[in-house]
């Protein structure tokens, strides 16, 4: 029997090798930019609250020492006028001698005060304390002297019933007392644990 010679197949060269980016790189750069944007989004709706709430917390911050400083104004007034606190009308004209080296008057609420309306200001005075002698005032550290007010025309004065129902400064607002010392207070939350007020006007 013959055998017949082996042949070897003829031979075939590789294809050529493609130059360049494959397909899934083109699909894969093309998608960057989107995968980009909806990340980017899903940070921000994350962080803008925070950021928003710690600008809230700075703007809570500043309105304290405001009426901190006011306070200490309406007790330097006290030194000078017998012992009286300054009268209801035009009160804030009163304070302006004892406001010292500080610079602008803290009369505008951060919080409730624009650029274009400086005439906003947002802090009202116990009515209750006007004229009245400072040293005869019962229960100083919860007697309030100036707060927050819905009120926000120049001098402002009333009987402490124009505080931010709603709050004003993340969802409470800020008062000075007739010691001298401010305290932020969430709305509702004037009592003490065992009932007793702690702000009273």
């Amino acid at each position: 029997m013959t055998q017949t010679p082996y042949s070897p197949p003829p031979y075939v060269a590789p294809p050529a090798r493609r130059r360049g980016m494959p397909g899934w790189g083109w699909a894969l750069l093309a998608g960057c930019p989107l995968l980009f944007i909806f990340f980017t989004a899903i940070i921000a709706a994350i962080l803008f609250p925070v950021f928003a709430q710690a600008r809230e917390k700075a703007r809570q911050s500043t309105c304290a020492s405001n009426l901190k400083q006011i306070s200490i104004q309406m007790l330097g007034y006290t030194q000078d006028y017998d012992d009286k606190f300054p009268p209801d009308a035009r009160w804030m004209d009163s304070l302006e001698p004892f406001r010292g080296n500080s610079g602008e008057l803290p009369y505008h609420c951060p919080s409730v005060t624009a650029a274009s309306a400086p005439d906003i200001y947002g802090y009202a005075y116990n009515r209750n304390a006007a004229a009245k002698p400072n040293s005869k005032t019962a229960d100083p550290r919860v007697k309030m002297l100036v707060y927050d007010s819905s009120t926000l025309t120049r001098s402002a004065s009333d009987p402490g019933t124009s505080r931010p129902t709603e709050g004003r400064h993340s969802k409470g607002s800020n008062v000075a007392f007739f010691d001298g010392h401010v305290k932020w207070f969430r709305v509702g939350e004037d009592k003490d644990q065992n009932g007793k007020p702690i702000v009273i006007p």
